[in-house]
């Protein structure tokens, strides 16, 4: 995983600021892929469709929704 956060820009920040910090799910929330090359593109496209990033971006939008009303 630390070769791939070379590449992908996703995984590079998650592994400076930690996977669960603010600056991590301010990117997730944004979901551009931003790697340095057409792999860090990928890898990072892969990263930001995990199971785990898409339903937090699902929840995020509930909440949205709930608090909008």
């Amino acid at each position: 995983m630390k070769t791939g956060g070379r590449l992908s820009k996703g995984i590079d920040l998650g592994w400076r600021s930690g996977f669960d910090s603010g600056l991590t799910l301010d990117y997730v929330y944004d979901n551009r892929r931003k790697g340095t090359t057409p792999l860090g593109r990928l890898i990072d496209r892969n990263y930001l469709n995990s199971p785990g990033w898409r339903g937090i971006r699902r929840e995020r939008r509930i909440w949205k929704h709930c608090c909008a009303a």
